[in-house]
């Protein structure tokens, strides 16, 4: 039962699957693109725990920057975020924000607690 005939019912149904996937892609490209926008004014910044080198007990992973934009009112899902190296010290690092083919350099700020 993975087929069905291609009756004017079952083509109708799944052309309404087919335009509410299409939709839904393009509300989530959309928001995702708003979200961007909005943290273009404002820095994401995190604190942690780290020793005087500035080296972090513990790395920034992608859910711990979720978790500070969603405290600044941006909300992305966590697999949006691409970090290209571990997060492991104080200062600024690079992150990419991947959705699709937008693809957005952020830098994001840690400060030692």
């Amino acid at each position: 039962k993975w087929a069905l005939p291609a009756t004017p019912q079952n083509l109708k149904r799944i052309q309404a699957l087919h335009a509410g996937v299409a939709a839904s892609k393009d509300a989530k490209e959309e928001q995702f693109l708003a979200s961007v926008k909005k943290l273009e004014s404002m820095p994401v910044i995190i604190v942690a725990d780290a020793n005087d080198q500035g080296h972090l007990f513990k790395a920034i992973h992608e859910k711990d920057i979720v978790e500070a934009m969603k405290a600044l009112g941006v909300s992305l899902e966590v697999g949006v975020i691409k970090i290209p190296t571990l997060i492991k010290s104080v200062g600024e690092h690079t992150i990419q924000l991947v959705h699709g083919t937008h693809t957005v350099s952020y830098i994001i700020t840690i400060a030692k607690k």
